[in-house]
């Protein structure tokens, strides 16, 4: 028969799922073994009915609901962008060069500004890979979310218990430093990164 008593150890009920603390008083139930806390046996018809789980009708709305949203593929709107910019690119030489387009692919190569993007794609994927394995369920991850009413993107959005940390993928050497370069009465803080100001990437991350 099940019986009341004070935990000795923290616990978790078995009908809602939710932690109950040590010494907190709960329902022990000798046969199933199983630790109900005391508002989910007030809400049971009868002693008997509490060694099963209570059984509430979801509705259908909620059925559909994952538990975690969808986080995303990092890196997405970069990639994008870099493969429009080479795919113009290979259509422009081949309209040109006709038969010896083939030859101009392969001896000159994408120009410096879409292969940033192509790198800046592979940056925010190792990025987020490297969040997912620091963090793993500590956090909800997001990544490439649009901005309403702009063409911009947030690279990474972290949802965690401390917070909700927005992180802008940069590849960038050298110390890092966060330098007061104010006066007696005023503080002005400047990122410095191998040396160099660069206090214009935070500002573009509040923005």
């Amino acid at each position: 028969m099940p019986n009341i008593i004070s935990l000795k150890y923290p616990s978790v009920c078995s009908v809602c799922g939710s932690e109950l603390a040590r010494y907190t008083r709960a329902l022990w139930n000798r046969e199933t073994r199983k630790i109900t806390c005391l508002n989910c046996t007030q809400l049971a018809t009868s002693t008997e009915n509490l060694a099963e789980p209570l059984q509430e009708e979801i509705p259908k709305s909620f059925e559909a609901i994952p538990s975690r949203p969808d986080s995303g593929t990092p890196g997405a709107s970069a990639k994008l962008i870099s493969d429009k910019l080479h795919a113009r690119r290979e259509a422009r030489i081949d309209e040109r060069f006709g038969r010896w387009s083939g030859l101009v692919k392969f001896l000159f190569d994408d120009p410096q500004s879409t292969k940033a993007w192509a790198k800046g794609s592979e940056g925010e994927r190792q990025l987020a890979e490297a969040l997912t394995k620091r963090l793993g369920d500590r956090c909800v991850l997001l990544h490439d979310r649009k901005i309403p009413g702009s063409r911009a993107n947030i690279d990474h959005i972290a949802v965690a218990a401390s917070g909700i940390w927005v992180i802008d993928t940069k590849n960038y050497t050298g110390a890092l430093k966060r330098v007061d370069k104010g006066g007696w009465l005023k503080t002005d803080y400047r990122l410095i990164v191998n040396g160099r100001d660069r206090t214009s990437l935070v500002q573009g991350l509040h923005r």
